[in-house]
């Protein structure tokens, strides 16, 4: 076990910095959602990207191309990317209501899904 008695100067720098990303854990819990590990770590990306925008004051996008590579579903079936996208679009409604952001809308390239724009 590693037992940490002060904060890592290098935490330090990025907390004065305005560098360390933070949200309130419970907006991770979508109601009627399992967190199966593909859930997991698309909710979790997602918020992140999510916050990492409005902390940063970027361009309010996400890629579903990048979404689906930081989750390692690129190469799967067609029929998992379908489910990733209900996954992804559940959780964009429960950021609305929540408060988190104030409107989202799927944007597509062709006939297909090409990203999720969202207003904070």
């Amino acid at each position: 076990m590693i037992y940490f008695d002060r904060q890592s100067p290098l935490f330090k720098i990025a907390d004065q910095r305005n560098q360390v990303i933070r949200y309130d854990t419970e907006i991770l819990d979508v109601p009627n959602q399992n967190n199966t590990p593909l859930v997991i770590t698309l909710k979790n990306y997602v918020i992140l990207r999510v916050m990492e925008i409005k902390l940063h004051k970027m361009t309010p996008t996400l890629t579903i191309a990048d979404i689906f590579k930081k989750s390692r579903i690129t190469d799967k079936p067609n029929y998992l990317k379908l489910r990733a996208r209900e996954y992804i679009d559940d959780f964009f409604k429960h950021l609305q209501s929540k408060g988190v952001i104030k409107s989202f809308e799927w944007t597509k390239k062709g006939n297909k899904f090409f990203s999720v724009r969202f207003a904070f």
